[in-house]
C-alpha cells in the first residue's frame, strides 16, 4: 500500500487512548500510534493528529484542509471517519467484511513488501512533517505546519537541557491520547531521540498513574493543571513510593502559590514546574523591550563614536593650519603648553614604566642566577649518575662473564661427575606383581642385599633354592615411583643441553614394564614417564637458559625398529602408516637408510623431522607415536 503513494502524501490518525505498555501481533495498542508517525515520516509524508473529541463536522473541516490519502483510526472512533471514502488502516481487532475498504493493521503487516523496495525519499529538514490543529478556543480549529526541522530542535533543545543537566536514563510518564504538539515533540520524539524511557497510559487515573511511577520509577512526569491539583490534595499519593520522581512539570493554565506549596508538601524533595502561555508572553514582551533598549543604546554609542570622529579631524586640520601660519599667537601658546603638559605627564609615566621594567629586570637576573646554579647541580648529578651507570655496565659485563665461566666450569664439572659414575650405566628396576601373574610371592624369588656394598645396587634371584647375585649401577625396587627413576637420570638429560650425546633405552621381555617405565600413564602426571620427565626438563633449562644468550632449537622425530624394520611414528600418511603395520613396506616405495656422517652424527633417511617449541606439541606428537604403535597392536 506505501508504495503507492507518492508525493507528500498526507495521513489522518486517530489517537488511540486504549492503553498497553507490550505490543503483540494479535493485540495491538496505543503504542502503535508511533508506529504510524514514526514511519511516515521516514518516507517523506505528513500526518495529522486528530482530536478524539472532536466532532464529525470539526473532522471534516481538518480532511478537507489536509486531502489526507490514508486513515489510522480505532474502532471507537470508526463511525467519525467512514463517510469521508478514504482507505482506512484499523489499529486493532475487528470482524469486518471482505468488501470494507477498512483494513486491518495486522492484515497490512503480513501483505507488506520488503523494506528494501520502497522507493528512497530525500527528507530535508525544512519539509513538512506534521499538522497539528490547535483546540479552537477562539472560533474554529486551526493548523499548525511544523517541519521535520521544528521537531529535530525542539528535541535536542530538550536533551541538551537534560545533558546540561546531567539527567541520564530518564524515565517519562504520559497520557494518551498525544495529539498535541507538546506529546509529540517534547514528551515522545525527544526522549525516544536520547534513550529515554517513554511510559504511556490509556487515560488519567490518580492510582493507577501512582503505581505505574512505583513500578516503573519514573522520573519526569508532565501534567495539566487538574492532575497537578490532585497530586496535591489526596492523600493517597503517600502510599506510594515516588523516590523516584525528580521533576513535576504542569502547562496550560497557571497554578497558584498556595497549590504549588501543597503539592511541594505532599511530594517533597520533587521539582515543580509551570509554564503558562500568559508567562511565555510575558518573556517574549520582556526580551522584546530589552532589545529594544538594546538598539536604542547601540545607536547612541554609534552616534557618540561619529561625533568623536568628526571633532578629532576638526582638530586635525586646526593643528594643520597652526603649523601654516607665520608668527606666534597667545592660542598657539596654550596649544604649545598643554602639550608640555601632557609630554610631562607622559615623561613621568615613562619614568615610572622604566623603574617597573628595572624591578622587572633585577629579578629575572636573579633568577636566571637560581637557573644557572639549579642547571650547575643538575649537571654535576648527570655526570655522577653516567658515572654510575658506566660503572654498573662494568659489572654487568664481569658478571656476564664470570656467568660464561662458571657454566663453562660448571659443564666440565658436572661432566667429570657423570665420567667418574660411568659413560655406560645400567639399572635394573622390578616391576611389582600384577592380578595376573597367579598370585605368586616376589619375596620368594627376588631379595636386595643390605650389606653397604650392594644397598641399592644388588639384588639376588632364588630360582630352585639357588640363589643369584648380580649387581647394577642402580637397584629399584618394586615400590620406586617414577620420580626416583628420573632423579637418577636427569644429570644425563643436562648433559645433552652441555652439547653431549645421551642414549637412554629401556631392555626387557614383554611385560616387564619398559613402555610404563619410558612413557607412563599421559592421565596421570605423578606417573609421567622418562621421556615426557626429560622433555619437561629440556624446555625448563632452555628457556632459563635463554637469559644468558643461549638459543637452542629443538627438532623431533620417532621411529620404531620391529623385526629388523624400520616404521617412521609420526608419518601423516595413513596408507604408508598401516603398510608399515601389516609389514608391507616394500609396497610404499619408501626404503630408510641408516648412515653416519665423519662427526659421528646417525640419521635416518625420509624420517619425519618436526620442529618443535613447547612442550604441549611435544605431548600430542608422543601422544600420535603411541597410537600408531597401537594400531600394529590392534591388528596383529
Amino acid at each position: 500500500m506505501l508504495n503507492q503513494l507518492h508525493q507528500q502524501p498526507t495521513f489522518l490518525c486517530f489517537t488511540n487512548w486504549r492503553s498497553s505498555t507490550r505490543w503483540r501481533k494479535n493485540q495491538l495498542r496505543g503504542t502503535l500510534q508511533y508506529l504510524t508517525h514514526l514511519p511516515i515520516h521516514a518516507i517523506g509524508g505528513v500526518f495529522t493528529t486528530v482530536n478524539p473529541s472532536y466532532t464529525v463536522n470539526e473532522v471534516s473541516k481538518q480532511v478537507k484542509d489536509c486531502n489526507p490519502k490514508i486513515i489510522f483510526s480505532v474502532q471507537e472512533l470508526l463511525d467519525k471517519v467512514k463517510t469521508f471514502d478514504l482507505p482506512i488502516v484499523l489499529l486493532g481487532q475487528s470482524d469486518l467484511d471482505s468488501s470494507s475498504k477498512i483494513l486491518p493493521l495486522n492484515n497490512v503487516m503480513e501483505l507488506s513488501e520488503p523494506v528494501s523496495d520502497l522507493p528512497c525519499v530525500d527528507v530535508k529538514q525544512s519539509d513538512t512533517a506534521a499538522l497539528l490543529y490547535s483546540s479552537g478556543t477562539t472560533g474554529m480549529s486551526k493548523g499548525v505546519e511544523l517541519t521535520h526541522g521544528n521537531f529535530i530542535a525542539t528535541a535536542l533543545m530538550v536533551t541538551m537541557d537534560q545533558d546540561l543537566m546531567g539527567e541520564y536514563h530518564g524515565v517519562f510518564l504520559c497520557f494518551l491520547p498525544m495529539f498535541h504538539v507538546f506529546g509529540l515533540s517534547v514528551v515522545t520524539y525527544a526522549q525516544l531521540q536520547r534513550g529515554n524511557a517513554v511510559v504511556s497510559m490509556a487515560k488519567f487515573d490518580l492510582e493507577r498513574l501512582l503505581k505505574n511511577i512505583e513500578k516503573y520509577r519514573v522520573t519526569q512526569l508532565w501534567v495539566v493543571p487538574p492532575v497537578f491539583l490532585a497530586l496535591a490534595k489526596q492523600s493517597i499519593v503517600k502510599k506510594y513510593d515516588l523516590s523516584s520522581l525528580k521533576y513535576i512539570g504542569s502547562g496550560a493554565a497557571p497554578l497558584g502559590k498556595d497549590s504549588m506549596e501543597e503539592c511541594a508538601r505532599n511530594i517533597p524533595n520533587v521539582v515543580l514546574m509551570q509554564v503558562t502561555q500568559d508567562e511565555a508572553v510575558k518573556q517574549k514582551e520582556s526580551l522584546l523591550t530589552e532589545v529594544k533598549n538594546l538598539r536604542s543604546e547601540l545607536q547612541q554609542v554609534r552616534d557618540d563614536r561619529d561625533r568623536q570622529v568628526a571633532q578629532s579631524q576638526k582638530l586635525a586640520d586646526e593643528i594643520l593650519k597652526y603649523k601654516e601660519s607665520v608668527g606666534k599667537s597667545s592660542h598657539e601658546l596654550d596649544i604649545l603648553i598643554a602639550k608640555s603638559g601632557s609630554l610631562e605627564e607622559t615623561c613621568a609615566l615613562q619614568k615610572e614604566r622604566i623603574k617597573m621594567l628595572e624591578q622587572e629586570l633585577t629579578f629575572a637576573k636573579e633568577k636566571l642566577k637560581m637557573v644557572d646554579a639549579s642547571m650547575s647541580l643538575t649537571m654535576t648529578e648527570f655526570e655522577d649518575q653516567k658515572q654510575r651507570m658506566r660503572e654498573l655496565q662494568d659489572r654487568l659485563a664481569d658478571t656476564e662473564r664470570q656467568l660464561l665461566e662458571g657454566e663453562v666450569l660448571r659443564k666440565k664439572l658436572h661432566n667429570t661427575i657423570l665420567e667418574l659414575k660411568g659413560n655406560i650405566r645400567v639399572f635394573c628396576r622390578v616391576r611389582p606383581l600384577l592380578p595376573d601373574d597367579g598370585g605368586r610371592q616376589e619375596a620368594s624369588v627376588i631379595a636386595y642385599p643390605t650389606s653397604s656394598e650392594s644397598l641399592g645396587r644388588g639384588i639376588d634371584v632364588v630360582q630352585s633354592g639357588n640363589k643369584h647375585p648380580f649387581t647394577f649401577d642402580k637397584v629399584f625396587d618394586h615400590g620406586a615411583s617414577q620420580e626416583e627413576v628420573f632423579f637418577e637420570i636427569s644429570q644425563l638429560v643436562q648433559s645433552a643441553l652441555d652439547g653431549y650425546k645421551v642414549c637412554i633405552f629401556a631392555y626387557g621381555q614383554t611385560g616387564s614394564g619398559k613402555t610404563y617405565t619410558m612413557m607412563g600413564r599421559p592421565e596421570a602426571p605423578e606417573q609421567k614417564g622418562l621421556i615426557p620427565r626429560s622433555l619437561e626438563q629440556i624446555f625448563k633449562t632452555s628457556q632459563a637458559l635463554s637469559a644468558q644468550g643461549w638459543k637452542y632449537k629443538m627438532q623431533v622425530s620417532m621411529l620404531e625398529i620391529y623385526n629388523e624394520s624400520i616404521r617412521d611414528l609420526l608419518t601423516t600418511n595413513r596408507t604408508i602408516a598401516i603398510e608399515s603395520v601389516r609389514g608391507d613396506s616394500n609396497t610404499t616405495g619408501r626404503q630408510y637408510a641408516i648412515t653416519h656422517d665423519v662427526n659421528g652424527n646417525t640419521h635416518v633417511s625420509d624420517l619425519t623431522i618436526i620442529d618443535v617449541c613447547s612442550i604441549g606439541q611435544i605431548s600430542s606428537l608422543l601422544q600420535q607415536a603411541a597410537q600408531s604403535r597401537l594400531i600394529r597392536w590392534r591388528g596383529s
